[in-house]
């Protein structure tokens, strides 16, 4: 939609839908999501994102794995949006059980499962950390456990397990 409103449907057992019943068949309004203007969406397995307008960063769904960028690290289902990061941000990309956020000014952030170097780091971490050694990225990809990020000198650089 072009103002920013966001559907769905299908199962909701995790949070998936945020607050929406069980099981929607028919596309409904998410109604916690109504006052933001979402411009982008990433999903992948039970965990959503959005980026609204004004460059906020919401997640839903399961964190059991820190992939909401926060330490309420368990299974419970999650009924509303999450702010994840308040401000500036450009693009939201999701994994397996992690996810990237790319910042205005070309920082990549990144939470959640890092068992297979997908952070950029060692360790996982349930709190969105700076990827090190990328400046100037434009767009950001994330596969099951590994990411791609291409600068704005056209140069693609990717890590995980790939």
């Amino acid at each position: 939609m072009h103002d920013g409103t966001v559907y769905g449907c299908g199962s909701n057992a995790k949070g998936q839908l945020v607050e929406l019943s069980k099981e929607e068949m028919a596309f409904k309004m998410i109604p916690s999501l109504s006052k933001y203007k979402i411009k982008q969406i990433a999903t992948k397995w039970d965990t959503s994102y959005a980026v609204s307008w004004d460059g906020m960063c919401l997640a839903w769904g399961p964190n059991n794995f820190g992939q909401q960028g926060h330490c309420m690290a368990d299974e419970k289902r999650i009924n509303s949006a999450i702010h994840v990061v308040a401000n500036r941000v450009k693009q939201v990309s999701a994994g397996l059980r992690h996810f990237l956020v790319l910042h205005e000014n070309g920082s990549v952030f990144s939470a959640g499962d890092g068992k297979k170097g997908q952070l950029g780091r060692i360790q996982s971490s349930d709190s969105l950390e700076k990827v090190p050694g990328l400046e100037g990225v434009v767009q950001i990809a994330c596969g099951q456990n590994f990411n791609l990020a291409l600068t704005n000198e056209g140069k693609i650089f990717g890590w995980g397990c790939n």
